[in-house]
C-alpha cells in the first residue's frame, strides 16, 4: 500500500534500492523470492523485515504477527503455545493466562465473548489458540464453540480485512484448515462452501441499521454485530453463518437432514453456475 503496488518485483526494488537487477548476460535476473513471499510459500528473513520496517514503520509488528505463528505452526503446540501468548498484547494475554499461571484452554462462552469483544488481531491469535487447543484434546464441543467465536471475531475485523485483501484469504485459511475438522451433535457446517465476505458485509450494514433505529444509543457496532451472530447461532433472523448440514460419518441423514443437503447442493451448484 505504500509504494502503490502489489507487484512483487516493485516490493523488491522498493526494498533493495542499491541492488543490481540484472544478471551477467544483462537481461533481468530471475530472483523469485519476492514472488515466493507474496504467495506465502516462504517467509522473509530478520534483516529484509528489519528493512521493510525502516522503509514502512510498523510493517513488522503485521508481518510477524503472533496470528500467523499459530496459523503456520504443524503439529501439536502444547510444547510452544507459552511463547505465543507472551507475544501478545497484555489485556489479551492477561484473558489469556489463569490464576494458576497455565495457559486458558477451556472454551467458555463467558471469555470467548471477552476475546471477541476487544476485536483485534491478538484476540484472533487468542482464540485460534484455544480452539487448536481443544482439538488436540478431542473436544469436539470445545472446538466447536471456539469456531463460532472465530467467525464472529472475523466478520467483526471484515471491513479492515477487506481493506488489506485478505478477507476470503483468511476466511478460507480457518476454514480449510480447521473448521472442516469440526463437527459437534451430528452437525457440521458447509464452512468451504461459504461466501465470506458477501455475508460478512450484509452483517455489518443490518448491525449499523440496528445500532440506528436505537436512538441516542452510545453502544459500539460489535454489540450489534455480535447479536446477530448470537441470532444465527440459535436459528433466529437471518442466517449469516455457513449452512448446518447432518455428519454423514454417523449414517445416512434423517428426512429432514436430507432436505437441508438437498439444498445444500442446490445452492452450491448454483454458486458455481454464477
Amino acid at each position: 500500500m505504500q509504494i502503490d503496488s502489489t507487484q512483487a518485483h516493485d516490493v523488491r526494488k522498493a526494498l533493495e534500492l542499491n541492488r543490481n537487477f540484472l544478471g551477467k548476460d544483462g537481461q533481468p535476473d530471475k530472483n523469485a523470492k519476492f514472488s515466493q513471499y507474496k504467495r506465502g510459500e516462504r517467509m522473509p528473513n530478520a534483516t529484509l523485515i528489519e528493512s521493510a520496517d525502516r522503509l514502512v514503520p510498523g510493517s513488522r509488528s503485521v508481518i510477524d504477527l503472533p496470528l500467523w505463528r499459530v496459523l503456520r505452526h504443524k503439529g501439536d503446540i502444547a510444547g510452544i503455545v507459552a511463547q505465543w501468548v507472551a507475544m501478545l498484547h497484555p489485556k489479551v494475554r492477561g484473558l489469556m493466562i489463569k490464576r494458576d499461571r497455565s495457559i486458558r484452554d477451556q472454551a467458555n462462552d463467558i471469555y470467548l465473548r471477552e476475546l471477541g469483544r476487544l476485536a483485534t488481531w491478538d484476540c484472533l491469535a487468542g482464540l485460534a489458540i484455544v480452539l487448536r487447543l481443544n482439538i488436540e484434546a478431542g473436544n469436539p464441543e470445545g472446538a466447536w464453540k471456539c469456531a463460532h467465536a472465530i467467525f464472529g471475531l472475523l466478520v467483526v475485523l471484515c471491513p479492515q480485512l477487506v481493506a488489506y485483501g485478505i478477507a476470503d484469504e483468511l476466511y478460507a485459511l480457518f476454514a480449510n484448515r480447521f473448521f472442516s475438522l469440526l463437527k459437534f451433535g451430528g452437525y457440521t457446517r458447509a464452512w468451504t462452501d461459504h461466501s465470506f465476505t458477501e455475508m460478512a458485509l450484509r452483517a455489518q450494514l443490518r448491525a449499523e441499521r440496528e445500532k440506528g433505529i436505537v436512538t441516542g444509543s452510545r453502544r459500539s457496532t460489535l454489540v450489534y454485530i455480535d447479536a446477530a451472530m448470537q441470532e444465527s447461532l440459535w436459528g433466529e433472523g437471518k442466517n449469516y453463518l455457513p449452512l448446518l448440514v447432518p455428519d454423514l460419518d454417523l449414517g445416512p441423514p434423517t428426512k429432514n437432514g436430507m432436505l437441508i443437503l438437498m439444498q445444500h447442493l442446490k445452492d452450491s451448484k448454483r454458486g458455481r453456475t454464477e
